[in-house]
């Protein structure tokens, strides 16, 4: 005949397994309010900034919140904007700023940052295209505030110098002999001997 199992050692090891799982959930509770609070507080400090047109120093905090948030539209909008200020790549703006107008709740001024990164980055047809959006959906204030007139002069006028490029191919390269105590030619011409 086989031993049998007690049923009551079974609901007795699950019952303390239960309280574990409980007392641990306690103790982890307040951690994980405190972490919601701080990512509160973090967010705060980033949108004052953000008002006080302190982008640099909005851009690592707006950072941090979009690694936590990766969703949210108006942090996309608000890091691709810092980004345009901060660093050399401009293009990792574009992504971030084109998530975040996807959403028609956006703020208009999106779309103005959206063509200024489209315009940092040569993509003049595009920028064009942001800009015109912005001022189908932004207010007269906001048009104020970021006018984007002698930006689209700027992208038509990049649209004409790009498409009269000519691909150049250097075939040698020859450098200027070092100057060796003499003028060089411009400064002669400058002072018209």
């Amino acid at each position: 005949m086989k031993p049998c199992r007690s049923v009551q050692g079974t609901s007795a090891h699950s019952l303390m397994m239960t309280r574990l799982a409980g007392i641990f959930l306690a103790f982890l509770l307040p951690f994980l309010s405190i972490a919601q609070g701080g990512s509160e507080l973090l967010r705060t400090k980033a949108d004052a900034l953000f008002t006080e047109q302190r982008f640099a120093e909005a851009m690592p905090l707006y950072s941090q919140l979009v690694s936590l948030s990766p969703a949210d539209r108006d942090l996309n909008y608000r890091f691709g904007t810092t980004l345009l200020f901060v660093g050399e790549d401009k293009e990792k703006a574009i992504g971030h700023l084109k998530f975040a107008t996807e959403s028609p709740a956006i703020a208009p001024a999106a779309w103005y940052w959206l063509g200024r990164a489209y315009h940092l980055n040569y993509r003049f047809a595009e920028a064009l295209t942001a800009y015109q959006r912005y001022r189908g959906v932004a207010d007269k204030k906001t048009l104020t505030e970021l006018p984007a007139d002698a930006f689209e002069d700027q992208c038509r006028n990049g649209q004409k110098l790009l498409s009269k490029l000519k691909e150049i191919t250097v075939r040698s390269k020859v450098g200027l002999p070092a100057r060796q105590g003499r003028p060089d030619l411009l400064q002669q011409l400058w002072q018209g001997r």
